[in-house]
């Protein structure tokens, strides 16, 4: 019997789709691999593994410099900060979200 119930266990099979929908080589084309290279991280973060959805957010964040999208690349560092804020580096995330906000403003 599974000791994870209800909606946590629906977010962790949510969190497992999403690993194997996104993995590496799955999609086409370089904007949809750092696409799915976000989605990995979106997933780890939901997860509560914050390093290493860091991680893979700074991947998808230099792949998306690379196409030129400053938006989404904005996004990543967006969703760094969350990381960091909620692993208590409060430093750190304050260095990402003010990385991002200069894009959005």
């Amino acid at each position: 019997m599974c000791a994870i119930r209800g909606p946590r266990l629906l977010r962790l099979l949510g969190v497992a789709l999403l690993l194997a929908l996104c993995a590496p080589g799955a999609l086409a084309g370089p904007r949809e691999d750092a696409i799915g290279t976000f989605l990995r991280a979106k997933a780890l973060l939901e997860a509560g593994d914050y390093m290493q959805a860091v991680e893979l957010f700074e991947q998808a964040a230099g792949a998306f410099g690379e196409l030129g999208d400053q938006r989404l690349q904005a996004n990543c560092w967006y969703n760094i900060t969350l990381a960091y804020a909620n692993a208590g580096w409060f430093d750190k995330a304050l260095g990402y979200c003010r990385k991002a906000i200069e894009v959005f403003t």
